[in-house]
């Protein structure tokens, strides 16, 4: 499967989730989808961390370097905290786009 593939699918996972989360907790199918996409953008600002390569550094308590830099690793992580951070997005387009197009969910 491609990533975009893999990507479509958990979109629509997380979309069909957050909407039977919203009808079963009776907040309503819009609330439920706001819901989900605020997890997908808490997960990717967890995951890139807000810092740049030298986050990939860990140090003991004595200042000597556990893992040191590793470019390629952080730039994967980058990207996997941005492809979280915009499904989170996309299922608030979803929930904007039913608002624009006056379909109340």
């Amino acid at each position: 499967m491609t990533p975009l593939a893999k990507w479509l699918v958990s979109f629509a996972a997380v979309v069909a989730a957050g909407a039977a989360v919203g009808w079963v907790a009776r907040i309503g199918v819009g609330n439920g989808l706001f819901l989900a996409g605020v997890g997908p953008i808490l997960w990717s600002l967890s995951l890139i961390r807000l810092g740049g390569e030298r986050t990939r550094v860990g140090r003991t308590l004595e200042g000597r370097p556990l893992w040191g830099l590793d470019p390629d690793l952080r730039r994967q992580e980058v990207r996997r905290g941005l492809s979280f951070f915009a499904m989170g997005l996309s299922v608030w387009g979803v929930l904007f786009g039913s608002y624009a197009f006056g379909v109340v969910l």
